[in-house]
């Protein structure tokens, strides 16, 4: 509270001078500012607020056609994937029938048995598949043709019989090693709708494959799933058009009235990128937007046109009203709204996000000033205020954490440490280790040399402990004159090479009262922490030690053992020994 009402007496100095000084900037005043904005808006011209306001718009428009063709042309390539994937589904079940797996194994055996003859009871068995492939065409008629073929991919028998015989893709064999489906190029003739070759093996009832099961499934019916896609209104007028593209970019189905026009080598003369919007003239001379999908699992796209009229109708009306009712005032209340209010708003929102940091606890927040108005002076004050709460919390803090004697932190503040250590060690595994340290036979010289000369020689030891622990490890005043230390990511073993760096430290130091010469010793107790240790439990063991080290003479330093698989919960009991 006296922090805050520093800052603002000094705020209150800094509104005396900016009353003393308004003359120096009074053109800079948010005011005078506003009535310099009213006079501009009624004497410059602009038309530069329509012209931005057309160009983004159209670039708005242009933005949503690439979306909303390229969502259809997504929707489209998903409802073709669950298509293709229920057309394999079906020709997998027909594959797995024991109709067509005894007969071909049938038919193998009487093969292999009389070489590459076919006798008459062999073209029986044959006969026998190609009822069954017919029975299955006759009741899917998705199907433009089903085919057999043997193990190294030979036609067999086909339903039904045609001059051109089918043939598996060069790569079949990697095809069926991959993704257990052999998939072909799209067969395009004079008299049929396009097809696409797809096979799955047959396989006997120890899973040997037998042959491969092959269909030539007709892709008609995506041609209302393209349909289904378009607008009603699109589709009335023609403005849009959905086409599927195979190799060499022959158009294999579309939703216009032109599907046999190689309208396909104009888009791709355009250098049509995939998934990208482009404008161009198609072979009917119409200028259209048009964006390219491709299928490449099994080597199709998808090419999506739409007028250029229809994607811009609403530019071009947007153009004509614009340019008819823009007014010169118009853009330039816009710049000037503009620049008043980012000068405004701009030290604002700097304020306002100081303001939230300083209440979430950061007080390390300076805000540049770079006006000389109202609101720079707020900013000025503001930055003395948190300068000033800056100060006193560091001050609080360095008061609740630090021995006032020693400068070394307290015993609330090393427990706290000690703490965080303990829980880092449990979630990481990191080691750590103390050290208990005890002034020897300090009660002796407080008696005889006073307690301020006691006071000295705490204050020295807080030094070396200072002096010679590193920046991760911390010291503090445990009570009377003993100390704790952690040393971190250390082991017990270099823990009490410390520990006697520090001993042989604190004996060869001296202290010169008054021409008598003191010299102090400590007796050191060091443990590394153990598994499944609490707080009581390390210094307990660190305790111990330090007994230990009393006992055989002190001046010495102690590792402590490690703790057993069961830790002791009972507090450390040494005796008292008068040191």
């Amino acid at each position: 509270a006296n922090c805050g009402l520093i800052a603002f007496r000094k705020g209150g100095t800094g509104s005396a001078t900016m009353r003393r000084g308004s003359k120096d900037f009074l053109l800079l005043s948010i005011r005078n500012r506003i009535l310099l904005f009213a006079v501009l808006v009624t004497l410059l011209p602009s038309i530069g607020l329509g012209w931005v306001y057309f160009t983004q718009t159209e670039k708005a428009l242009l933005d949503s056609s690439q979306r909303e063709l390229l969502g259809t042309v997504g929707h489209v390539r998903r409802e073709f994937d669950l298509w293709f994937k229920e057309r394999y589904y079906e020709i997998r079940v027909f594959s797995n029938s024991y109709l067509l797996s005894e007969g071909l194994v049938d038919y193998l055996a009487l093969r292999k048995r009389d070489g590459e003859q076919r006798p008459a009871e062999g073209d029986s068995r044959l006969a026998k598949l190609a009822s069954y492939l017919s029975l299955v065409r006759s009741q899917f008629d998705f199907y433009q043709r089903l085919s057999v073929f043997d193990r190294q991919g030979k036609l067999l028998i086909q339903n039904p019989q045609h001059e051109d015989a089918p043939e598996l893709p060069v790569d079949w064999q990697e095809q069926l090693e991959m993704s257990k489906v052999i998939v072909g190029e799209v067969y395009l003739s004079q008299r049929s709708t396009p097809s696409m070759l797809a096979a799955v093996p047959i396989l006997s009832g120890d899973g040997s494959v037998l042959g491969f099961l092959a269909a030539e499934i007709k892709l008609n019916a995506l041609a209302g799933i393209m349909t289904s896609f378009i607008a009603k209104r699109d589709f009335r007028v023609g403005s849009t058009e959905l086409m599927l593209v195979g190799h060499g970019g022959r158009i294999l189905l579309s939703t216009g009235e032109h599907g046999g026009v190689d309208l396909i080598t104009q888009v791709y003369r355009t250098d049509l990128r995939p998934h990208q919007l482009s404008e161009y003239v198609n072979t009917q001379g119409i200028p259209v937007v048009g964006i390219l999908s491709p299928i490449t699992e099994f080597s199709l796209g998808l090419v999506m046109e739409k007028q250029q009229d229809q994607v811009f109708s609403g530019v071009i009306e947007l153009r004509n009203k614009t340019l008819l009712g823009v007014a010169v005032l118009v853009a330039l209340i816009g710049f000037f709204a503009y620049m008043l209010s980012r000068g405004i708003i701009s030290p604002l929102e700097k304020l306002t996000e100081g303001a939230g940091k300083v209440a979430g606890g950061d007080l390390d927040v300076n805000i540049p000033v770079y006006r000389h108005d109202e609101l720079g002076n707020a900013t000025r004050v503001f930055n003395d205020m948190v300068s000033q709460l800056r100060q006193s919390r560091n001050r609080l803090e360095q008061l609740s954490t630090t021995d006032a004697l020693t400068q070394l932190s307290n015993r609330k503040h090393i427990m706290e440490r000690l703490t965080a250590h303990l829980e880092r060690f449990r979630r990481n595994g990191t080691p750590f280790s103390v050290m208990l340290v005890d002034a020897d036979h300090f009660k002796r010289i407080n008696d005889s040399r006073g307690h301020v000369i006691g006071d000295k020689v705490l204050r020295r030891l807080g030094d070396i402990f200072k002096h010679m622990l590193r920046a991760v490890d911390v010291a503090g005043r445990y009570g009377g004159e003993e100390f704790l230390i952690i040393l971190d990511e250390t082991r017990g073993n270099e823990a009490l090479h410390t520990a006697e760096r520090i001993r042989i430290a604190i004996e060869s130091g001296e202290i010169d009262v008054g021409g008598s010469i003191i010299q102090s010793t400590v007796s050191i107790g060091v443990a590394e922490i153990g598994p499944g240790e609490g707080e009581d439990q390390i210094i307990m063991r660190a305790d111990a030690a330090l007994y230990e080290a009393k006992r055989e003479g002190r001046n010495r330093t102690v590792l402590a053992k490690q703790p057993s698989t069961k830790v002791a919960h009972h507090p450390a009991v040494r005796k008292i020994d008068g040191s």
